[in-house]
């Protein structure tokens, strides 16, 4: 097929398929262009040739003519006509090789040259055009299979997606081809997620941990996974702890304090002991110390001036200047009681 060769295509440039025009056979004139004009010229020619050689008389000249006009009348139709069907025979040819070319183009993209009127081997006009439609149909199909095929394989991912939101098991779901997971296990972004979640999740309950702490020594053993025992430990309990002795310091101060000024305290009453109870004794000494001294030396300067008034018996001892014996057995008294002496009578 490749080495075929074809002669051109010949239909004359103006045919028409249509009845012939009647000045195709006569102009009307004697010297007319039409194809009985023409014929009709060169038959008189010839009857006028035998008619001077005396070939033929003038009563054969006029059956002659009249069987020759016939003659070339039908002639002349005749030729129209083949004409006209040599014409339309290389229409119809024309048409059968351009279907050929119309054919051809639904399965090449190349036309053999002459085949039909095509003057290039390139497909062309609305066949072009449909292929091209074609090929980007199929270029749209080829891309909504590709779009669908990925769809359900973005499909099948996201119900791994949701899967791993209630479970950590992938074998049903590949088993039933969703998703591209290798692993039967969770992996990845979803799965630091998921540790995210626990780890936040146990961050909670330790948190409420930390908040009953605050209320409580014991816990419900279910709550506070990373300490799975009853009992509160940890900071919370030596925070707790701490707070008891200070708690204890607090009113332990308290007492000192009240002991700065009470010599007992709390009810019922307790005597103040203790450093502080040894400081108040010692406070309590000096201060009676200091009086007593004071006792000592107003007895004293009492028992001298009255020495020297007994010993110069100026009889001065008298209640103006408080020598006598009722002042001077008053201060003695008072001396003795500070010593804790009981005076006998």
């Amino acid at each position: 097929m490749a080495n075929l060769t074809l002669d051109p295509i010949e239909v004359e440039p103006n045919v028409s398929l249509d009845e012939p025009d009647v000045e195709q056979l006569t102009t009307s004139s004697i010297t007319g262009t039409g194809v009985f004009d023409k014929l009709m010229a060169v038959v008189k020619l010839h009857l006028l040739d035998e008619y001077n050689n005396d070939r033929i008389t003038g009563d054969e000249y006029s059956k002659v003519y009249l069987g020759a006009l016939s003659a070339v009348m039908q002639q002349s139709i005749a030729f129209l006509d083949s004409h006209q069907n040599g014409q339309r025979i290389r229409a119809e040819i024309g048409l059968v090789r351009q279907k050929t070319v119309t054919e051809l183009a639904q399965t090449d993209d190349t036309i053999l040259l002459n085949l039909g009127f095509n003057g290039t081997t390139a497909v062309e006009g609305v066949v072009a055009d449909q292929k091209a439609l074609v090929t980007q149909q199929l270029a749209l199909a080829t891309a909504q299979t590709t779009t669908a095929t990925a769809e359900k394989d973005l499909l099948g991912q996201k119900i791994i997606t949701e899967l791993v939101q209630t479970g950590d098991s992938l074998v049903t779901a590949k088993a039933a081809g969703y998703g591209y997971n290798t692993n039967d296990d969770l992996e990845s972004l979803l799965e630091q997620e998921l540790l995210k979640a626990v780890q936040e999740t146990n961050l909670f309950e330790q948190k409420l941990v930390t908040e009953l702490a605050l209320t409580s020594n014991t816990k419900p053993l279910t709550l506070g996974q990373m300490n799975s025992v009853a009992t509160i430990d940890g900071a919370s309990k030596a925070q707790r702890l701490k707070i008891d002795a200070e708690t204890s310091l607090l009113t332990q101060k308290e007492i000192t304090e009240l002991a700065q000024v009470w010599d007992t305290y709390g009810t019922p009453a307790v005597t103040v002991a203790g450093v502080i109870g040894k400081q108040k004794e010692l406070f309590a000494a000096q201060t009676a110390g200091f009086a007593r001294d004071a006792e000592q030396k107003a007895a004293k300067l009492m028992v001298d001036a009255w020495s020297v008034d007994a010993t110069m018996n100026s009889a001065q001892s008298t209640a103006t200047n408080r020598l006598n014996d009722d002042n001077l057995g008053a201060m003695m008294n008072k001396l003795l009681a500070g010593v804790a002496v009981t005076p006998i009578p």
